[in-house]
């Protein structure tokens, strides 16, 4: 529980971060004649409602096409928003269970995270440890039609919209899968998906507990409790590291209810101020503190945005912790999330949430949309310096939360991180897996290495390759401006001595292709939890916050500045 209020009241308030509110909106109809009065805002509102309505009517019922008139109706409310901050967006009634994924963390699907490449919708990943009922569908498959409809030729299909439903009903999915000459015709029958806060807990050396935190839905705080409390009946813990690195936030509420397990009861962990006074609250922690002294490491990158920056900004400003990793997103603006008709929400900006030191960690270049740098920017001071609370240790506004210990990730050359983006990491492993090659996480590295060699050769020669394509338009576009043929086999030359190139690289930097297609065939295989467990001993900034825990002195000389 958490109490809340403005300055004039304690009364409890339920506000979203990036979704998750209770307010209601009064609509008021607007006629058409609406007379000037005193309130000018009124009279702006009234003709604009008018002037709006006939425009879409005239076009409705006399442009020299036919129009849809929900697809008008949604163009122009997106053309209003898009004058608006980017976290200000209309959810239409297909995509409700973005809501409630924002609110309880559940929806209605199959179960499947799709990733769109090379305009190929792929599964990327299983979620819910690979539940029976999507063992159907496998990581890997390309899904080319739901229910009938093709989705490969039309790049607008709402792909959401035609997978999510009501738990229980059945959808038809048509597959291209790796390793197998013919599309797969797939029944498979919709559930409730829970998303878990928390993704994967474990004792690591010396009794050190890590949590991994996904998102901060309703059940965030219930969720860091027991896995704590877990963490407990495993050892008698003697520090813990949050990771909250690439997560995206959630409910304002849930952050509270996550830091209030590490703080003191009564503590202010976040306030918030908008344009009225009643957005202006303060919420503070009324649970007594599960760990209130154990030693503490939060992970935080530039993906840990909104709710994560609450929670890791009330851990620093307290001084109950080191944050180490790098500087977080730079969310610092607040949502509520107002029901309108027709199953429809709008998810609205109200205010600038701010850390228990007074800082706002809003980046002034998120608020930038189409090149316009909106007035909410304004009160920004990104020079001010705010002392933390406990040992004074002077803080930045705006920007993001910044690390007490900078520690980059390990970095591959570009040439890895580039196998891993274009895909031939997973789609070896995909192969790998539907073909029956790999089916346990026995590794036999030279005869993986020989094949995975031997794939990127035939992936080289396949024409529809980045590479390959993007030399494909130069081409092209070489024939049409008249080059010579001399030209045009420079061209085919520089292409082919690169593909050479690409195989000589993966030989040289084996070591490390080896350990990412280790950690895909862990996900693919058994899942996100053995996924997690094959990267964490070479995860830099995990195996950092273990040293800083290991060491006392390193770990307090942390709080002062002194690590290095």
């Amino acid at each position: 529980m958490k109490k809340s209020g403005s300055k004039n009241s304690n009364r409890r308030s339920l506000v979203g971060v990036a979704g998750g509110a209770t307010t209601v909106l009064i609509v008021f109809v607007l006629v058409s004649g609406f007379t000037r009065t005193g309130d000018d805002t009124l009279y702006k509102v009234g003709k604009g409602i008018d002037l709006f309505g006939s425009i879409y009517k005239e076009l409705i019922f006399n442009y020299v096409d036919e129009i849809d008139p929900l697809e008008l109706m949604n163009a122009g409310i997106e053309g209003m928003l898009t004058s608006l901050d980017p976290y200000t967006v209309y959810i239409d009634e297909q995509d409700k269970s973005d809501v409630d994924i924002l609110t309880t963390g559940q929806y209605g699907g199959l179960g499947i995270s799709v990733r769109k490449r090379n305009n190929r919708l792929i599964i990327t990943d299983l979620l819910g440890g690979h539940p029976p009922n999507t063992r159907k569908l496998h990581i890997g498959d390309e899904i080319i039609e739901v229910d009938g409809v093709d989705v490969v030729s039309d790049p607008t299909i709402d792909i959401k919209g035609l997978l999510r439903g009501k738990p229980g009903t059945k959808v038809s999915v048509r597959v291209s899968r790796p390793g197998v000459d013919n599309p797969l015709s797939l029944e498979v029958t919709r559930r409730a998906v829970l998303l878990s806060n928390v993704s994967y807990s474990k004792v690591l050396n010396d009794s050190i507990g890590y949590i991994k935190l996904d998102r901060f839905s309703r059940r965030a705080g219930e969720d860091m409790r027991e896995a704590i409390h877990e963490l407990q009946k495993r050892a008698p813990l003697k520090a813990l590291i949050v990771d909250v690195r690439n997560n995206p936030g959630g409910l304002l509420d849930a952050s509270v209810d996550v830091s209030e397990k590490f703080l003191p009861s009564g503590s202010l962990i976040v306030s918030t101020k908008g344009r009225k006074d009643r957005f202006e609250k303060r919420f503070y922690g009324q649970e007594a503190p599960l760990v209130p002294d154990l030693p503490l490491v939060v992970l935080v990158n530039g993906r840990s945005a909104s709710a994560s920056e609450i929670f890791a900004g009330a851990i620093q400003d307290y001084d109950r912790g080191l944050i180490v990793g790098t500087s977080t997103y730079g969310k610092g603006l607040v949502q509520n999330i107002i029901p309108l008709s027709y199953n429809s929400s709008l998810k609205i900006t109200t205010s600038k949430y701010y850390t228990p030191s007074g800082r706002c960690i809003q980046k002034t270049s998120r608020l930038a949309r189409n090149g316009k740098v909106l007035k909410i920017d304004e009160a920004i001071d990104t020079t001010r310096v705010f002392p933390t609370l406990r040992l004074h240790r002077d803080m930045k506004d705006a920007g993001g939360i910044e690390p007490d210990f900078l520690q980059k990730v390990h970095e591959y050359n570009k040439f890895v991180e580039s196998l891993k983006d274009e895909g031939y990491i997973f789609d070896f492993v995909t192969l790998s897996v539907n073909t029956g090659i790999q089916t346990d996480l026995s590794f036999d590295e030279p005869k993986i290495r020989s094949r995975f060699l031997t794939f990127i050769d035939s992936s080289l020669a396949d024409s529809s390759n980045v590479l390959n394509r993007s030399f494909a338009s130069l081409l092209e576009e070489a024939k049409d401006h008249g080059y010579s043929s001399t030209d045009l086999t420079s061209i085919e030359s520089i292409r082919d001595r690169m593909n050479m190139r690409t195989r000589s690289r993966a030989e040289d930097h084996w070591g490390d292709i080896f350990h990412e297609l280790q950690v895909e065939f862990a996900k693919q295989l058994e899942g996100q939890e053995m996924q997690l467990e094959m990267a964490l001993p070479f995860d830099k900034q995990v195996l950092t916050a273990i040293s800083l825990l290991q060491n006392e002195d390193r770990y307090i000389a942390g709080f002062s500045g002194d690590e290095d």
